[in-house]
């Protein structure tokens, strides 16, 4: 993504931070000014082409004041993170009372304090205590041969741990994506408190993040059966384009993660064409997740630039005319569920299915599609249409006074999906702070609160 077009406004900024931060800013507002005229051209059939106009692509809202309602939403949300909040050590579970955590989690944990403090829900000191105890636990952390956080820990102990929770002293391996997100979060608190810039610099400078990228691409890495680490590009398209900014902000150059036509293919889902990735289970051994998640947080943390404004407008339509078509609502994510397989991606689009359910293994779950409470807060925050003023409505049932937002509602039961997560409810906060602010980045840059 080339951000040079902007480098004069940010000189007062440092060399990567500010500059993308504050591209950010400048493409959410044109997003919002050309998202019904901007049209890619010059590409034909053999290319990726996103051609939302036929389905009347979605004006983004504006920031405005925000009601008791939505006030009301976001309380519920940190109320999740007051209950979850690990004493010990001061990081949040991924799920409820389950002591362990990604760093993708704690990246959702630390944009919820931000989130929750501009909001005014918790106070300036609480705000600098929280953070300056997660600051100093990520300092702690072992990392994997030195070099990079594990893919999880114990919240309690700190001890890098098997997805079990049960201790893996050498580490599992690390993810790019992951790191990413925390990174994203680490900047946007190093911008809100400037005093945190030196801790947040101790963590970076502990990292070897030159393992992150190799010719443009995002790589993770993981253990082989005989204990060895092997590296693997991760991302699929949507994931990519995310991770690449928070790869960026480290000062590192993921070209070919950031472009959307490097490794994107057109399919037709409920007459829209969307763009998803090429490299699926059969071809990659990664299935190409097509979901509402990455494009969200795009959004909602950054502020969407024209290009990734259309992938995603496309992409919201077409969960749209599902839900014309079949009467129902379709919101769809990654999200955590209260029975096995406890995890799944449910996409609009995934290795040749529509609208079907997997598992991280690929494994197909379709009685398990859910109405993802996150999700439904995110396209509300956007585009506040009929449609997903519905989607918040019907999720509503979900909120708990001690948990805060589950993740959603069975499709085809109706029931609860009866868990609570970090991510579900810092994604709820971000969306109520998007509505009274716009995203979370550049608000934080122009100051408003």
């Amino acid at each position: 993504m080339n951000f040079s077009p902007f480098r004069k406004l940010v000189e007062h900024f440092s060399i990567v931070t500010g500059l993308l931060l504050a591209a950010m800013l400048i493409t959410w507002i044109e997003a919002r000014d050309r998202l019904n005229t901007f049209t890619f051209v010059g590409f034909g059939r053999s290319d990726p082409l996103v051609v939302v106009a036929n389905a009347g692509a979605p004006e983004l809202a504006l920031p405005n004041v925000l009601t008791e309602v939505q006030m009301t939403a976001a309380r519920t949300a940190w109320t999740y993170f007051e209950s979850f909040t690990n004493p010990e050590t001061g990081l949040s579970n991924s799920v409820e009372t389950f002591p362990s955590g990604t760093m993708w989690d704690q990246g959702s944990y630390l944009v919820a304090i931000l989130a929750a403090y501009r909001l005014q829900l918790i106070s300036y000191d609480e705000t600098r205590q929280r953070i300056q105890r997660v600051l100093a636990a990520l300092i702690a952390l072992p990392l994997v041969d030195g070099q990079l956080p594990n893919k999880v820990y114990n919240t309690t102990s700190l001890e890098m741990t098997f997805y079990n929770n049960t201790p893996a002293p050498t580490g599992l391996g690390w993810s790019a994506l992951d790191i990413a997100r925390l990174t994203v979060a680490l900047k946007a608190t190093a911008k809100q408190f400037p005093d945190f810039a030196d801790e947040v610099a101790t963590i970076e400078t502990r990292w070897n993040v030159n393992r992150l990228v190799r010719d443009g691409e995002l790589w993770g890495a993981s253990r082989d059966p005989s204990g060895a680490l092997v590296d693997l590009q991760e991302g699929r398209l949507g994931y990519e384009e995310y991770a690449a900014r928070g790869i960026a902000l480290l000062g590192l150059n993921p070209a070919r993660a950031a472009d959307w036509r490097y490794q994107a293919q057109n399919v037709e889902i409920e007459g829209i064409e969307l763009l998803v990735d090429r490299r699926d289970k059969e071809n990659s051994n990664g299935s190409n997740y097509t979901l509402s998640e990455p494009y969200l947080l795009t959004a909602l943390e950054f502020g969407f630039d024209p290009e990734t404004a259309q992938v995603a407008a496309a992409l919201y339509r077409a969960q749209e005319r599902r839900a014309e078509r079949t009467g129902q609502l379709t919101a769809v994510s990654e999200d955590n569920v209260d029975r096995d397989p406890y995890f799944l991606y449910y996409s609009a689009f995934a290795n040749g299915e529509e609208w079907m359910p997997i598992s991280p293994a690929a494994i197909p779950y379709p009685d398990l599609a859910t109405v993802s409470t996150k999700a439904a807060f995110g396209w509300h925050a956007l585009y506040q249409s009929e449609y997903t003023q519905k989607l918040v409505d019907h999720v509503g049932v979900t909120q708990h006074a001690e948990r805060g937002w589950r993740s959603g509602i069975f499709e085809k039961t109706g029931e609860i999906n009866d868990v609570a997560t970090a991510n579900t409810n810092a994604m709820v906060l971000l969306a109520i702070h998007y509505q009274g602010f716009g995203p979370l980045l550049p608000a934080i840059l122009r100051g408003a609160l």
